[in-house]
């Protein structure tokens, strides 16, 4: 009667619309929990772990598809949100419906390594799981307790899954250098903290250079309190720009190609006093400046009358980078502006009063002013322009030649902020492909599988061609999984260079 009623008909079952694959689609706790139970008593658990495994399997696979290359980085972030929703389901469907039956969670854990490693999706996850959790990172304090730690427990749950551990790597890097030296204010114990789970899911030294970053933050705020009683004593009072720079290893950080630009001579003063501070303490060392890094905040004073400075009788700035300007008698309005470096170095063009009024440059004149490229300029220039923070005017003649444009200081602006930031436009991550090359993940792979193929070929000193797949996989299934066509061309490349031959299916070790 079994046979007749049930097993006969298993396959029809698993996919009806009552059946358990829509159930999981549905997350129907209860009903999956009668299901587990009923099919377990007769010996059909393997039937309905094949019915988890391909009803996660097609929820998984929907989820992934919604990638797209990098484009909308907004659609990447809910789509990792998705996928580890999904997650949190599973778990509670396996507290809950199968009663943390073990054979259920490896099911799960098979299901997830396999759609997540799915050749069209492989380094999807690994690019936008760091992107996911540098915006989370960044909007902690809207959180509590038990939500950041629940939030810190699934990403490293899907972390586990991933298996371009490198690509992963590299995103994370660029994401924690942006996050240690921008303008949010970062909190170094959660990022230790995440670091140490990176590190215990993963091989000895994959944290390594993340370490050091946050090692090299803490050693540049001790030396920022040194270098403010150093300046004091270096220099006047009215000439001070409070700076604080980061002083990072190249080695370590993922630093992006140098922009050369003109710095205004008043921060130009004090960038060299803190390189003469910097050398008394560590002689020989060569400081190679980042403007397309980092913040400035800058006081934009509004004026209804120009007041002048009675000491220099010059008029007193519309910008300035350090404390509010003092004056009571004039009826004035001041805003601080958190800028990129190079808007700082913009607006600092527009101090200069033409009879009562500031200057007008045009798009070329900026260029020629700042040294800063056209492309960085166009950028730069959009973030001082929008319509929520039009802080320049910008007065076009022609609506598509960029190089007819021309800008002044916009006297009218109001807004009812005293605070806010314009540099989101000039550091859009949505060029992270730029900074986090792929190009440079390949070199590394090259350089690795290398190195791998010559350690096991001095070991075994001959190897069949399938042995050699086997090995290479089993030593690098942590950070990567090798393509045999990657395989074959770092074994011809040694082939050619004369470190091993090939006989046939064997490979033999030259010494």
């Amino acid at each position: 009667m079994y046979d007749e009623y049930l097993r006969n008909h298993l396959e029809t079952l698993k996919y009806m619309e009552s059946g358990p694959i829509m159930m999981l689609k549905k997350f129907q706790t209860e009903e999956l929990h009668v299901v587990y139970t009923f099919f377990t008593a007769i010996g059909e658990k393997e039937w309905l772990l094949e019915c988890l495994f391909t009803g996660f399997s097609k929820l998984g696979n929907q989820i992934l598809d919604k990638f797209e290359n990098n484009t909308k980085d907004l659609q990447n972030y809910y789509t990792i949100k998705e996928l580890i929703s999904l997650r949190k389901g599973c778990i509670k469907l396996l507290i809950n419906s199968f009663e943390n039956d073990q054979d259920f969670y490896h099911k799960i854990d098979q299901c997830f390594f396999k759609f997540i490693n799915n050749n069209d999706q492989s380094s999807q996850v690994a690019k936008n799981l760091p992107k996911f959790m540098d915006y989370e990172i960044r909007y902690l304090k809207k959180k509590t307790e038990n939500e950041i730690e629940e939030l810190f427990e699934y990403f490293i749950q899907i972390f586990k899954f991933v298996s371009e551990k490198d690509v992963f790597k590299k995103y994370y890097e660029f994401f924690l250098s942006r996050r240690l030296v921008s303008s949010y204010n970062i909190d170094e114990e959660i990022e230790k903290k995440i670091i140490l789970k990176l590190k215990l899911n993963s091989w000895s030294n994959f944290t390594l250079k993340m370490e050091d970053m946050i090692k090299n933050v803490q050693a540049s705020k001790e030396n920022y309190l040194e270098f403010q009683k150093y300046q004091k004593t270096a220099m006047s009072g009215e000439n001070i720009i409070h700076i604080m720079p980061w002083i990072v290893k190249q080695s370590i950080w993922p630093v992006s190609l140098k922009i050369n630009c003109i710095l205004p001579k008043m921060l130009s003063n004090n960038l060299n006093v803190f390189n003469e501070f910097y050398q008394k303490q560590h002689s020989g060392h060569i400081l190679k400046w980042q403007f397309n890094v980092g913040s400035s905040e800058m006081i934009f004073s509004l004026y209804s009358v120009t007041p002048i400075t009675p000491s220099t009788k010059s008029p007193l700035p519309i910008f300035k980078t350090g404390k509010a300007i003092k004056a009571k008698k004039y009826n004035f309005k001041q805003y601080l502006l958190i800028v990129s470096p190079f808007q700082m170095i913009i607006l600092l063009q527009f101090n200069s009063l033409l009879k009562d009024s500031p200057p007008t440059y045009s798009f070329q004149e900026l260029i020629q002013l700042t040294g800063i490229p056209e492309k960085t300029m166009k950028i730069t220039l959009s973030g001082l322009c929008t319509k929520k923070y039009p802080i320049l005017k910008r007065i076009s003649y022609s609506k598509d030649n960029i190089q007819e444009f021309k800008y002044t200081i916009n006297l009218k602006f109001k807004n009812s902020q005293r605070r806010f930031k314009l540099m989101k436009i000039s550091q859009n991550y949505s060029e992270t492909n730029k900074n986090v090359n792929m190009h440079w993940v390949k070199k590394e792979r090259e350089v690795l599988l290398e190195s791998m193929i010559m350690k096991i070929m001095k070991s075994r000193r001959v190897i069949k061609h399938k042995e050699l797949i086997f090995e290479l996989t089993k030593l690098l299934k942590d950070k990567f999984i090798p393509s045999i066509t990657m395989i074959k061309q770092r074994t011809n490349n040694l082939i050619d260079r004369e470190y091993i031959e090939k006989d046939v299916n064997l490979y033999r070790y030259l010494a």
